[in-house]
């Protein structure tokens, strides 16, 4: 049987997703607003799975920004992941069964630093027979190109406005009763959610609705896009404000593709850089996550698997 995560009244209990990377526990849980699966996944070595939102029931969890932050979990075996999916996925809201059209994303690929994206394609081509049998033939895609010539970056804004919006009228009541004493980033956000208006909140909101309607357009019923996780490995903790800044801008150009439009992802820990896990993520069309898990149970059995 799965062991999952539990908390203890003798100790501290580790973050999840420690936990699963230090093989205490077979699954670890969490939610995910914009990026907080998928992002230690790819740090840690660990598969980690946002669900299409919607799909997983938010009952016992405080949502950060409730459109966008939805359940999801980490495994280190992609058989225990997929299984997991079975038992919390609502089966009414299952979507495609089959996903057959691998699109790379030219965009999000140039947002990685090069050693990551060279150790992502290394890992590939060395099966790339096989995984084309499982994929089909990769078509190059420019993901946000087609929106005007808009690109990623301009996801980040958008994401930051209505993420933001939601954040403030979800806690402010809290906040403003407690006056907590955040840290360093998390002071400057809130802020930051405190200053959106109701306006920029309604144009935020258009410009999404046709982010989602553009990447429904792009994936169809049967589209795999294939993106980075992050744009490398986890970071230095002596990484200069600036460059930490220019480096998360990145980070969340990349994350906000799937939670912008509400898409299931899955990070798989396909490769490393200098000695460090980096993933590979894996975009569906709404619904798809049964079929996403399926393809990364069989991805996994067939590509180099440096953290096993």
């Amino acid at each position: 049987m799965p062991k999952f995560l539990a908390p203890s009244s003798k100790k501290p209990s580790p973050m999840s997703h420690v936990a699963v990377a230090c093989g205490d526990v077979d699954i670890g849980l969490g939610t995910d607003t914009g990026g907080s699966i998928r992002v230690p996944a790819s740090f840690c070595g660990l598969l980690g799975i946002r669900p299409t939102w919607g799909r997983v029931a938010r009952c016992g969890t405080t949502a950060l920004a409730p459109s966008f932050t939805t359940p999801g979990w980490f495994a280190r075996d992609p058989a225990v992941l997929r299984a997991v999916g079975a038992v919390l996925l609502d089966p009414s809201s299952r979507g495609s069964s089959r996903l057959g059209r691998w699109l790379v994303a030219k965009d999000a690929f140039a947002l990685a630093d090069p050693p990551t994206g060279k150790a992502i394609y290394d890992t590939l081509s060395a099966q790339f027979p096989k995984v084309v049998q499982l994929l089909g033939q990769p078509l190059e895609v420019e993901v946000a190109a087609p929106l005007s010539g808009e690109g990623l970056g301009t996801f980040v804004d958008w994401m930051g406005v209505f993420r933001g919006f939601e954040v403030w009228q979800e806690h402010a009541a809290w906040v403003s009763a407690h006056n907590p004493e955040f840290g360093p980033g998390i002071k400057e956000r809130f802020a930051m959610a405190a200053a959106v208006t109701k306006e920029q909140h309604e144009v935020g909101s258009a410009k999404r609705r046709r982010i989602r309607s553009h990447l429904l357009e792009l994936l169809g019923s049967d589209g795999l896009l294939v993106v980075p996780t992050t744009p490398g490995p986890a970071p230095p903790v002596n990484t200069p404000p600036a460059d930490l800044d220019a480096w998360r801008t990145r980070l969340i150009s990349l994350t906000s593709i799937a939670g912008l439009a509400g898409l299931p992802q899955v990070s798989l820990p396909i490769a490393r850089v200098d000695g460090l896990p980096v993933g590979l993520g894996l975009i569906g069309p709404p619904g798809s996550d049964e079929a996403l898990l399926e393809i990364t149970e069989h991805l996994m059995g067939v590509i180099a698997q440096p953290l096993q």
